[in-house]
């Protein structure tokens, strides 16, 4: 089928023109596939570049990484070959291959095939369409570009969550980002996955991974969390059970992410915050999340109560209290404590303004030498600037007042 698409100008277009040229050379064929071909067809910018090789792949990624300065990484043991461009992002440069898995849930055991083959191991029949670069036309043995125009979800057999569980969750990711409803059948295998615990048989670790790709999604991640939540998809292994409180945070915070861009917030663990809130997690649950010992805490700690810094701060009535208070938590729990009560909100927001506010750049202009008084004057003056006890355009002298008075008490104390 001849593809109706126009070929791609840019960097993009370059990697494409240096690719067919390679296996040319070489006597292979090259393929676009999957998620590049399925939003080209949509009229979408693509995210990325995968190419699938019917011949030797190894020599079209070197070649390629030669020709564009970049990084050749052979990852592991699954033919692919990862081309890292010095601008960021990646190519990945694939043998074209089948698989198969020895048990549910296992990594698949893969060998050299050909382009339909490969095709027909992956997820949904949207992502399995290859454009031959050669010849610019489609390879569509799933009937993809008819699902594309009925914008639909389908998997290509009855085991394909069973084999890959993360199917689920990468199917909730494109349904929220590509606005596409699941194809009953593969609705209901997807259920009879979940039913029968098929996330039991693959690692947390992989688990947490798809989870962080579906918070990465802008916008789409707030209904993808939501879909899986009300799925049950992950309630034996996380325990989500989640509250109208929490989706409608969620929903709130992708929609308003700009309002606390200032907020230093990790908009990754926001998100997976809300999700988690009242989940059950422990010590193993986030043994194999790919993250770091403070990003665990801070999970841990709200989904053990996620309302615990909501009740602390309606709990105070005096500024210089909330002010302390707001300044021990983390950026992250600021802004899950404003999503989930409105009346904290305000509080937060004036928050980040005050310390926000730029008064002094250096101990010298404070008229003190470096030292611990320095901090203590800033944080005093961000105090006040919270209370409505001083303007911003009162604050460099407030703050050099302080500083003084810091220093006399500090050699009082000498």
């Amino acid at each position: 089928m001849r593809a109706d698409i126009a070929r791609p100008g840019g960097a993009p277009g370059q990697a494409i023109e240096i690719v067919e040229s390679a296996a040319r050379r070489v006597g292979a064929r090259a393929f676009l596939v999957g998620g590049p071909v399925r939003d080209m067809l949509l009229g979408i910018a693509s995210r990325d570049l995968d190419i699938a090789v019917e011949g030797d792949a190894e020599t079209v990624a070197r070649e390629l990484a030669q020709h564009t300065g970049s990084e050749l990484r052979v990852p592991g043991s699954f033919l692919t070959f990862k081309v890292a461009l010095p601008e960021g992002g990646e190519i990945d440069v694939a043998t074209a291959r089948r698989e198969r898995y020895p048990q549910p849930g296992a990594l698949p055991v893969v060998e050299p095939a050909g382009i339909e083959e490969d095709l027909l191991r992956r997820d949904f029949s949207v992502n399995a369409i290859a454009l031959e670069l050669s010849l610019w036309t489609l390879v569509d043995p799933t009937g993809g570009v008819a699902d594309l125009g009925s914008r639909l979800l389908r998997a290509l057999h009855g085991a394909s969550f069973l084999d890959d569980p993360t199917r689920i969750l990468r199917g909730f990711r494109f349904a929220a980002r590509l606005g596409f409803g699941w194809e009953p059948e593969t609705h209901r295998w997807l259920s009879d996955a979940i039913a029968n615990d098929a996330f039991a048989t693959i690692s947390k670790e992989r688990i947490w991974r798809e989870l962080l790709y579906v918070c990465d999604e802008s916008p789409g991640a707030a209904a993808a969390l939501a879909a899986i939540a009300r799925s049950g998809a992950l309630a034996t292994i996380l325990g989500v059970l989640r509250e109208p409180a929490e989706t409608e945070a969620l929903e709130r915070y992708e929609r308003e992410a700009n309002a606390f861009a200032r907020s230093g917030a990790d908009p990754t663990l926001v998100k997976l915050s809300l999700f988690l809130a009242n989940a059950r997690l422990d010590a193993g649950t986030l043994a194999g999340a790919p993250m770091r010992e403070r990003a665990r805490d801070l999970l841990a700690r709200i989904a053990r109560d996620p309302r615990r810094r909501t009740r602390e701060l309606t709990a105070l009535s005096a500024d210089a209290a909330i002010f302390d208070t707001l300044s021990a938590m983390l950026p992250e729990e600021r802004v899950v404590a404003a999503l989930l009560e409105p009346t904290v909100r305000p509080l937060v927001e004036r928050f980040e303004e005050a310390v926000a506010t730029r008064f002094v750049s250096s101990a010298s202009e404070l008229g003190v030498p470096p030292g611990p008084w320095v901090g203590a004057a800033l944080r005093a003056t961000s105090r006040a600037i919270f209370g409505r006890a001083i303007t911003p355009g009162e604050a460099p002298a407030f703050a050099r007042r302080a500083a003084l008075d810091y220093l006399r008490e500090q050699d009082r104390k000498e």
